[in-house]
């Protein structure tokens, strides 16, 4: 009786060749797999990489629209390189100026700057905008490149239209912004959005990181 107990328990086990056999066709599916990841990322990496410049694009060109047109400008190329250890300096505490671009007018002179600013003090993390300075110290507008704000709260830091939050940076000639809760009084106040005061801090220090580190450049 014992013997055929232990008989039966082994043959109810598993088989080494059907263990090898489920591993090998596990092995074949996932390489099968990943070849299929890999060639669809190959048909696809272009793309998503001319969608993502043509966004940042249509970002610049909505914050600086008299441009002509945009260039990559070797001074400003320096200046970004440089440009963590002056804004360290200037106690902008985790921001950082990403990239930018000259604004050209029709006769090829530079008439301002657009650059990619961040603030990593945002609500959701990282706050990024691309805003638009002429030589004359004009601030002409801010466009959100990366806003993971709370939906209903700081993520409405994007709104358009007059009234809305980023309109208050629209055309302002000032050397920096202060975030204020209620009706602001003077150009360089900037009304927080209701229940969000983190997004409305964090955003507005990103801006007076970009004003900051054009102003110095130009100087």
């Amino acid at each position: 009786m014992a013997e055929n107990t232990v008989e039966m328990s082994q043959g109810s086990g598993p088989k080494k060749g059907s263990l090898i056999k489920d591993a090998f066709a596990l092995f074949v599916i996932t390489l099968i797999a990943a070849i299929a990841l890999g060639f669809v990322y190959e048909i696809t990496k272009d793309i998503i990489a001319e969608r993502e410049r043509e966004e940042k694009e249509a970002a610049y060109r909505s914050v600086f629209p008299q441009a002509a047109r945009l260039e990559e400008d070797e001074a400003l190329t320096t200046a970004i390189a440089e440009a963590d250890a002056l804004l360290a300096e200037a106690g902008f505490s985790g921001c950082a100026v990403n990239e930018g671009m000259a604004a050209k007018d029709e006769a090829g002179n530079t008439i301002g700057y657009v650059v990619n600013v961040s603030s990593m003090n945002g609500y959701g993390g990282e706050i990024a905008l691309s805003m638009g300075y002429t030589n004359d110290g004009i601030l002409l507008g801010i466009q959100f490149t990366t806003l993971d704000e709370t939906a209903g709260l700081g993520a409405r830091a994007a709104e358009e239209g007059e009234g809305s939050f980023k309109e208050q940076f629209r055309e302002k000639q000032v050397d920096s912004f202060t975030v204020k809760k209620g009706d602001a009084s003077s150009e360089n106040e900037i009304n927080a959005i209701s229940a969000a005061t983190v997004t409305s801090t964090a955003v507005t220090e990103a801006v007076n990181a970009g004003i900051y580190f054009v102003k110095q450049m130009m100087e």
